[in-house]
């Protein structure tokens, strides 16, 4: 019963993580792609 119970619940945890990584992945590469920006504009404009 127990492992019955942990297989249903697995996959949508896993879905959801999987997810949750996806969007944490992106923000990063959004966070650095901005802070790259400004670095750059601070160079470019003073």
């Amino acid at each position: 019963m127990c492992s019955l119970e942990a297989k249903s619940w697995r996959k949508p945890r896993e879905r959801a993580l999987k997810l949750m990584m996806h969007y944490c992945d992106l923000l990063n590469k959004v966070e650095i792609t901005a802070s790259h920006l400004i670095k750059v504009r601070r160079i470019a404009f003073p």
